[in-house]
């Protein structure tokens, strides 16, 4: 199991312990749905006092997904108002409010502010302070966990504009050998070594096949739905509003039906750059 304890995670993440229901086996090779009901809070455990030593934070975590080298996770995590002072990410995380707002505060003493539908990723290394506002957080959090240096401490905003469909390039075939697919995206992030990758993406109609997956991928949708068929037959469809995680080693089909699909994507891809 991954070791929750360790790592002092801003906001989000990896929490205590007691905190954390390991929603999924580690070794799972089917589709992990991350359902609408607990992105609205619900059965995410108890609060408690978290990290108890950086600030005064109360709060819950569910953990969907951890690789096998547990060295990546995926989760939700809700917070009562307070803050925390982080003297210095162990991980690159990626951060989606659902519900509420926070406050991130650098060490220069920018400020910026995340409401729903924001996103931001904080780079391995990044120092600062969290602060929740009345009426409390609840953010979809991806980490990965290394000791590369980053080429930059700043926290990257997910902005609106590509969130929304704007500014991401012209249409193209994405993979044309794996299938019919017409996307075009952006990519906000990636780690020093490559292996953790964060972006929007956004496809017309169409249809893909994986086989062996090379990767772990969470996927929310933020318009539009994907139809997602396992090699075993089994069908699953996502909306606007929720996720899923595709672990390493899946194979299936990923089609997009009428009025297309546009999602965040964070990938674990071990140096494979990818949607």
């Amino acid at each position: 199991m991954y070791q929750f304890t360790k790592y002092f995670l801003v906001a989000i993440s990896i929490s205590l312990m007691s905190l954390v229901i390991n929603a999924s086996p580690q070794d799972a090779t089917g589709i992990i749905r991350v359902d609408k009901e607990h992105l609205a809070g619900m059965d995410l455990g108890k609060f408690a006092p978290y990290l108890p030593e950086t600030g005064d934070l109360i709060a819950t975590d569910l953990a969907f997904y951890t690789s096998k080298d547990e060295l990546f996770s995926i989760g939700i995590w809700e917070s009562k108002a307070g803050s925390m002072l982080d003297p210095g990410l162990e991980y690159d995380e990626l951060m989606y409010i659902v519900s509420g707002s926070m406050v991130m505060t650098g060490p220069s003493g920018n400020t910026e502010t995340y409401k729903v539908g924001d996103g931001v990723i904080a780079p391995q290394g990044w120092k600062g302070t969290l602060t929740i506002p009345e009426g409390g957080v609840r953010m979809l959090w991806a980490a990965y966990t290394h000791k590369n240096n980053n080429d930059s401490l700043k926290t990257v905003r997910m902005d609106q504009e590509r969130l929304s469909g704007k500014n991401l390039g012209e249409y193209a075939p994405y993979e044309p050998e794996m299938g019919t697919l017409v996307s075009h995206g952006h990519d906000y992030f990636y780690s020093a070594d490559e292996a953790f990758g964060a972006g929007v993406w956004e496809s017309k109609p169409g249809i893909i096949t994986y086989k062996n997956l090379e990767y772990d991928e969470l996927m929310y949708v933020l318009d539009g739905s994907m139809i997602m068929t396992s090699e075993d037959g089994k069908i699953g469809t996502y909306g606007k509003g929720e996720g899923l995680i595709l672990p390493k080693g899946w194979s299936g089909t990923l089609e997009v039906p009428d009025g297309g699909v546009r999602k965040i994507w964070v990938s674990y891809m071990a140096g494979i750059k990818g949607g």
